[in-house]
């Protein structure tokens, strides 16, 4: 086991920052427990299990696994240490108290992307619980158990699914087209990491060419994988009314019009975005109220049915 001891920035939230990879309560991968937070990882040198505790002005972390020397040096990226959104004042007086209600969130960088870009891929066209529930058969069924001493599970690697027939994730519950697109993406994420590609520009043009994988999907992975502080995401069915309600007082908005109000905050434009939904304010419904309905997202393979979105369930 591997102890390590890092000093946070003022106001940093360990909770806002990794609550964005979380796929639900039941993630077999990312658990909170208690005020902890343990996440199973694969590397190029084995599995390994990250825990970490923000504990009063410390943020205490333990590595377990053979993968612990390869992540140890990776951790602060990780753990949105390395992002500094100091130089960040927004002057609308709207937007300052969102910021301030959402304050410490930090943009993470993450070691490998194919992970969060399977997450992304679920999150396609399917509600919000049967993407959380696809996920968690996923790594329960294909991936490994993770050391150290929590019953955790590690995600399966690009190339255990790449091996994996595309047929194979629809018993998971995942479409036809999203379990194309995942196996697709999957064998990319194979040929970059054989050459020592995990992350960065390149990794994400790579993958992001991949049918399938369009400019929401490609936002959301250069936000939450790249750790891209500008990074914009068109598509999502609540992010531009969310934009026009609270920075400009509309209650809806569209995409060219988000991007506008966004415009002002160039350079910051995801930092923007990721407070916009953490704020957990949301534009006036329209129409009669109903029964409960699956949220709807990403329109990057359909353009019909009911979709889910991950940002409705980013947590404040």
């Amino acid at each position: 086991m591997t102890a390590l001891e890092f000093a946070p920035p003022a106001h940093y939230r360990l909770r806002r920052t990794l609550g964005v990879y979380r796929m639900g309560a039941g993630d077999p991968s990312l658990r909170l427990v208690g005020d902890r937070w343990v996440w199973g990882h694969s590397t190029p040198a084995g599995p390994v299990t990250l825990q970490v505790e923000q504990k009063g002005p410390s943020l205490l972390v333990e590595l377990w696994g053979e993968g612990s020397e390869w992540l140890e040096p990776r951790v602060e990226a990780l753990l949105g240490l390395e992002d500094d959104p100091s130089s960040f004042s927004p002057r609308d007086p709207s937007f300052r108290r969102v910021w301030k209600r959402t304050l410490g969130i930090h943009l993470a960088r993450l070691p490998i992307l194919f992970p969060q870009l399977t997450r992304i891929v679920l999150q396609q066209l399917v509600t919000i619980g049967e993407s959380q529930r696809a996920w968690r058969r996923i790594v329960r069924d294909l991936g490994s158990p993770a050391p150290g001493p929590h019953d955790l599970m590690v995600p399966p690697s690009c190339g255990k699914v790449a091996d994996t027939p595309w047929f194979r994730f629809v018993s998971d519950g995942v479409p036809h087209k999203q379990a194309r697109t995942l196996v697709r993406t999957a064998r990319a994420a194979a040929t970059l990491e054989a050459a020592g590609s995990y992350t960065g520009e390149r990794t994400v043009k790579a993958l992001t060419a991949i049918p399938g994988i369009g400019p929401w999907s490609e936002g959301y992975l250069r936000g939450t994988g790249l750790g891209d502080p500008d990074a914009v995401v068109t598509g999502d069915y609540h992010l531009p009314n969310a934009a026009a309600w609270i920075l400009a007082g509309r209650p809806r908005g569209t995409d060219e019009e988000m991007l506008v109000l966004l415009e002002p905050y160039r350079g910051h434009r995801f930092r923007v975005i990721r407070a916009l939904l953490a704020s957990g304010i949301r534009a006036p419904r329209r129409g009669p109220k109903r029964g409960v309905r699956p949220l709807p997202g990403s329109p990057d393979t359909a353009r019909h049915g009911q979709r889910s979105s991950p940002a409705s369930r980013w947590p404040d």
